[in-house]
């Protein structure tokens, strides 16, 4: 059977994802060669604050993030995480001691001074058969680990097929990529679930995951619960 990509380089590269919390960090873009530039893009020199005293070498990719808002846990209020926009990826040309020149090789949207970086991994899109349409009703069991929706990007009120979300499971929990989970609502105490849509799982950190929608039977939102399909 033919497998297809569930997703394409654009949702993988321009995600919003969820991460812990940090204080500081530490590789930030501190400047450009265009000074005065506001909105740096393809092409663009950029300098860091890093360099191969950091570990940084010649031909280091690099993910550009900044944080966008913090992330509560929509049914116990708890703070959760941060959620953190790909804003592109940028390619080290030079390494000094405590600084690099870097290139921007890729951008989703306006890179800016202060931007943070971490070391750009190449995830695969995950393959899948054709997956069908979810059934309309989900046995849950016991065993079953039910997570929530946490975050959509872009901070939608509702959203749909298409859509990338963060959940609160991740790989402490056993999601894998190219998972697939049913998303129901408020089903708590109850063993059937009516599904109102599913997605896929793109990327995994520690405690959450991101993931597109790839059916939605309704309007989605924040909160929304999801359980992994068997």
């Amino acid at each position: 059977m033919a497998l297809e990509p569930v997703a394409n380089q654009t949702d993988m590269h321009c995600a919003e994802i969820v991460l812990p919390e940090r204080d500081n960090h530490e590789m930030r873009i501190v400047g450009a060669e265009e000074a005065g530039t506001v909105g740096l893009a393809e092409g663009d020199i950029v300098y860091l604050n890093q360099g191969s005293a950091y570990g940084l070498r010649p031909g280091d990719q690099l993910t550009v993030l900044r944080d966008e808002r913090s992330i509560s846990h929509p049914k116990t209020g708890e703070k959760i995480g941060v959620a953190v926009s790909q804003r592109g990826v940028v390619q080290v040309l030079v390494t000094e001691t405590n600084s690099a020149i870097a290139r921007v090789i890729s951008s989703c949207d306006a890179i800016e001074l202060n931007d943070w970086l971490r070391p750009f991994i190449q995830v695969p899109v995950p393959l899948s058969a054709k997956i069908p349409p979810p059934e309309k009703f989900v046995p849950i069991a016991e065993q079953d680990t039910i997570g929530y929706i946490v975050s959509v990007k872009d901070d939608m009120v509702n959203f749909s097929e298409g859509n990338i979300v963060n959940i609160d499971l991740g790989k402490e929990d056993g999601v894998a990529l190219g998972d697939i989970y049913y998303i129901f609502r408020g089903v708590s105490g109850q063993k059937i679930a009516t599904i109102l849509g599913q997605l896929v799982i793109l990327m995994v950190e520690e405690k959450t995951a991101t993931g597109k929608v790839i059916y939605s039977l309704q309007e989605l939102e924040v909160g929304d619960q999801v359980v992994k399909k068997h």
